[in-house]
């Protein structure tokens, strides 16, 4: 694979899926919904990090990259902890959770800037008469834009969420 662009990722949250890779110190992080005691769905796209998940008590900023697996599934390789203050990242990392009308990772997410990487990383959903259920994990800049339930809400970073156009 060609070697990938660096870039500083704020991450804001993280999916609710955690899981140890091997002896490493490498843990996946997913979205993740248990519907009842048999039914689980993941997201397939993830994160990656080489620092325990448990110590993820508030938003933190990575060097990472974005690249694609042996099974060519998109992912992010968060690979250096930041441990001084940065003022611009490059993007934001946040997970969404919600329930209403289904997302389309690529009709319903707008990019503040066509030339960056933002994008819906990966969902995890499951649907219960005409309702989902959505958990997933977003990389995004400010102004970008997501449709939920027929309605634009575009990314903020000085509150770190996506809010409703008005």
């Amino acid at each position: 694979m060609d070697k990938q662009p660096v870039f500083k990722f704020h991450v804001l949250s993280l999916g609710a899926s955690n899981q140890q890779l091997g002896e490493s110190n490498n843990y996946i992080n997913r979205p993740f919904l248990q519907i009842d005691e048999l039914r689980k769905k993941w997201g397939d796209e993830y994160i990656v990090l080489n620092s325990p998940l448990g110590d993820f008590d508030k938003p933190k900023t990575y060097l990472g990259c974005i690249d694609l697996d042996k099974k060519n599934r998109k992912y992010l390789k968060l690979f250096k902890e930041l441990d001084f203050p940065i003022e611009n990242p490059d993007y934001f990392v946040l997970n969404i959770c919600f329930s209403g009308s289904k997302i389309d990772k690529v009709q319903d997410f707008f990019k503040h800037d066509d030339e960056s990487f933002s994008c819906i990383l990966s969902s995890a959903y499951n649907k219960e008469g005409e309702v989902y259920t959505t958990d997933m994990l977003v990389i995004c800049k400010d102004g970008d834009g997501i449709v939920v339930d027929g309605v634009m809400h575009f990314f903020n970073k000085e509150i770190g969420t996506f809010e409703e156009d008005n």
